[in-house]
C-alpha cells in the first residue's frame, strides 16, 4: 500500500495557514471569476475534488473496461477538444502524477500488466490527500503560497515579497528563494503563486507525499491560469520574447532556454516559424529543418496546463514545443536515452534533456553555432574534450554574442553543471538562456540569465564559470 510509505512526520515549519480560510478564498475567487462576456470561468479545482470527479469519470474514460485507465485512454481525453474547464484540469492533474497515482495501491500485484490508474488507486490518494489536510500545512503547497499574496490577485507583488522574506516562520529555503525574487524584480514578468509553485515543486521541496501533492497543486494551478488568464492569440505581445516561454512538467529545459534565447534575440524567426491552417491546425516549419514541416494540432487546454508556455503571453510556445516533440518523436535517434520511447503526447518527444545544444540553435535558427565545454564534462555523455575552452575565450565570445555593446545580438544559451548550486535560486543540471554580458562588471564582468521556469537574474562572471560547463553560441556575422 503507497499510504505505508508516507509515515514520515511533516517537516513542521511552523508557518500555518487555515485550511477553511484558503477554501472560502477560493470559493469566493471562482464565483468572482467571470469571462468579459459575463460567463463564468472555470473554478480552481483542489485535490479532493480531482479525484472525486476521476471517480465519477472512471468507468467512461475506461473504454476497455479492465478497470485501469491506461495511459492511452488518459492520452485520448487530453487531446479530446470537446473536455475543457474542470475536466480538462482533472485530466491534466492525473496524467501529470499518473507515474505515482499508479503506484498507490498496487491492487493488480507488483508487477501491473498495463501502466495506468485503478480506482483503487485512486480511493489511497485521497486518503492520503485527507491524512496531508490533518497536519500544518505544508509551506511549499498551493495554500501555503497562496498566504503571501496578502491582496489575493495571483501574484506575489513586491511589497509582499519583502513581508514574507521577514516572516522567521518561513522555512530558509523559501525566504532564499523570496530575497532572490527581490534582488531580481522585473516589472514585465511579475512573480505568481503559480511561478513560486513551480520552483518548489521541480525542487522537490517537502516529504514525499508533499511532493506529489505539491506536483498536482502546480499543475491545477497552470492549467487555470491558462484557462483564466491565458489568451487564444498567436502572439499576445508585438513580438515574442522571453515572457512566453514558461516551462512545463517535461525536463525539456534544453529546449526552452533555446527558444527563450532565439525568442529574446530573433523574435521575427519565431514569427516566420508558425503557419496557421485555414482548418485550424498549425504548421511550423523550423530554419534548419526547412525540409521537413511538422502539422500539429492546436494544444488542448490539458496540453497547455501539461507542457509550454506562460498563459499571457500566446501560444506560440506551447506549438512549437509540440511540433519539436513530434519532430523528435519521428525518429528514435533524435531522442536521448532518457527518453527512448517518445513520450505518449507529442510534446514527450521533447523531453529527457539534450546534450548537444549547438546542433538545436541550428535547427531552431538556421544559423552556424558553436558549442563549448568550460570543464571537463561527464564522460558518458560527450567525448571529452582535450582542452576546455579558457575563460578568456569565453569572455570574448560572450562579448562577441550578447556584449552589451552589441546592436544585433545573436541566442546563446548555457548549461550548469550535475551538482553544483551556490544557492537555492539556481538550478543544477539545468539550461538557461544567456541574455547579455558586460565585460566590464565586478568579477570579470556580469551575465544576465533567463531560468525557462520563469525569472531573469544578472550573476558575475566569476560565478558564470563555476556554475556552468557547456556554452553554446548562435555565431556573430564576424566570427571568431
Amino acid at each position: 500500500m503507497f499510504g505505508g510509505a508516507f509515515e514520515s512526520t511533516d517537516s513542521g515549519s511552523g508557518h500555518t495557514v487555515s485550511h477553511l480560510d484558503a477554501f472560502e478564498y477560493q470559493a469566493g475567487a471562482a464565483a468572482r471569476d467571470t469571462c468579459q462576456d459575463g460567463k463564468d470561468k472555470p473554478a480552481l479545482l483542489g485535490k479532493s475534488e480531482v479525484i472525486e470527479n476521476a471517480r465519477k469519470m472512471f468507468d467512461a474514460w475506461d473504454k476497455n473496461k479492465n478497470g485501469v485507465l491506461t495511459y492511452d485512454e488518459l492520452v485520448s481525453q487530453i487531446e479530446n477538444r470537446d473536455n475543457k474547464a474542470e475536466t480538462a484540469q482533472v485530466l491534466a492533474a492525473l496524467y501529470g502524477t499518473r507515474k505515482t497515482l499508479q503506484d498507490m495501491n498496487r491492487d493488480a500485484g507488483l508487477f501491473k500488466k498495463e501502466f495506468g490508474i485503478s480506482k483503487g488507486d485512486l480511493e489511497v490518494a485521497g486518503k492520503v490527500i485527507e491524512w496531508k489536510a490533518a497536519q500544518k500545512n505544508n509551506p511549499y503547497s498551493l495554500e501555503g503560497v497562496k498566504a503571501l499574496d496578502r491582496d489575493h490577485d495571483g501574484y506575489i507583488c513586491r511589497n509582499e515579497l519583502e513581508i514574507a522574506s521577514r516572516d522567521k516562520s518561513l522555512p530558509k529555503e523559501e525566504r532564499e528563494l523570496i530575497d532572490f525574487y527581490i534582488k531580481n524584480d522585473d516589472n514585465r514578468d511579475l512573480v505568481s503563486t503559480t511561478d513560486m509553485l513551480t520552483y518548489f515543486t521541480k525542487n522537490d521541496m517537502g516529504d514525499r507525499a508533499d511532493k506529489f501533492l505539491n506536483r498536482m497543486d502546480m499543475i491545477l494551478a497552470r492549467t487555470h491560469q491558462m484557462q483564466t488568464r491565458g489568451t487564444d492569440d498567436l502572439f499576445a505581445d508585438k513580438n515574442p520574447d522571453i515572457y512566453g516561454v514558461s516551462q512545463g512538467v517535461l525536463g525539456d529545459c534544453y529546449f526552452m532556454a533555446s527558444l527563450a534565447a532565439v525568442a529574446h534575440n530573433y523574435p521575427e524567426t519565431i514569427k516566420n516559424m508558425i503557419r496557421e491552417n485555414p482548418d485550424g491546425t498549425f504548421t511550423v516549419t523550423f530554419p534548419g529543418k526547412k525540409d521537413e514541416p511538422i502539422t500539429i494540432d492546436p494544444p488542448t487546454e490539458s496540453e497547455r496546463g501539461l507542457f509550454a508556455g506562460a498563459a499571457d503571453h500566446g501560444k506560440w510556445a506551447p506549438i512549437i514545443e509540440k511540433a519539436y516533440g513530434t519532430f523528435c518523436q519521428k525518429h528514435f535517434y533524435r531522442r536521448t536515452v532518457l527518453n527512448m520511447s517518445g513520450g505518449n503526447l507529442p510534446s514527450e518527444g521533447a523531453d529527457g534533456g539534450g546534450v548537444n545544444l549547438g546542433h538545436l540553435l541550428h535547427i531552431l535558427t538556421g544559423k552556424g553555432t558553436d558549442q563549448d565545454w568550460l570543464a571537463v564534462p561527464i564522460p558518458f555523455l560527450q567525448r571529452i574534450p582535450p582542452h576546455p575552452v579558457s575563460a578568456t575565450m569565453t569572455k570574448a565570445k560572450l562579448d562577441a554574442t550578447v556584449g552589451t555593446d552589441r546592436k544585433d545580438k545573436t541566442p546563446v544559451v548555457a548549461w550548469q553543471k550535475p551538482g553544483v548550486s551556490t544557492s537555492v535560486s539556481d538550478v543544477t543540471n539545468h539550461v538557461y538562456s544567456v541574455l547579455e554580458f558586460d565585460k566590464n562588471g565586478k568579477d570579470g564582468g556580469s551575465v544576465t540569465l533567463y531560468n525557462p521556469w520563469g525569472h531573469k537574474e544578472t550573476i558575475s562572471f566569476a560565478q558564470f564559470k563555476k556554475r556552468f560547463h557547456v556554452v553554446a553560441y548562435v555565431k556573430p556575422e564576424s566570427v571568431w
